[in-house]
């Protein structure tokens, strides 16, 4: 049975609560992971201790806490780079993603064929995918 985050428990007061609602019955565990501020990925990672990561997107959302781009870039980062045993799931599409530091085993995947999952995307004859 998989576990997940509920509602935005991504936080560092949401996702202890949330690994706390773990039971035995879990065999596996998604974990959503959210910053407002340097060091919170970190602190997430160092509670949770994922095998596997994926970084959905790097967008200039929580400026406030982190100033620039670069500096949230540099922040998810950090899920990656505490997957030295791990996977990293990495999204070829996404320059900023692409570009993280990777301490751990790689998968990449996106729009390319040279990716290890590339899109295999069919347009029908009604315009639908």
């Amino acid at each position: 049975m998989v576990h997940a985050t509920e509602k935005n428990f991504n936080t560092s007061i949401g996702l202890p609560l949330t690994l706390l609602l773990q039971t035995e019955k879990h065999t596996l565990s998604i974990l959503e992971m959210g910053a407002n501020q340097p060091g919170d990925i970190s602190y997430l990672c160092r509670i949770s201790k994922p095998t596997h990561g994926l970084i959905t997107n790097i967008a200039p959302a929580h400026l406030e806490g982190f100033g620039t781009i670069e500096e949230v870039a540099k922040e998810k980062g950090e899920l990656f780079q505490s997957l030295e045993d791990g996977i990293s799931f990495v999204n070829q599409a996404d320059d900023r993603i692409k570009n993280l530091s990777i301490t751990g085993d790689k998968i990449s995947y996106g729009l390319s064929p040279d990716c290890d999952f590339p899109a295999d995307i069919h347009q029908e004859k009604d315009g639908t995918l």
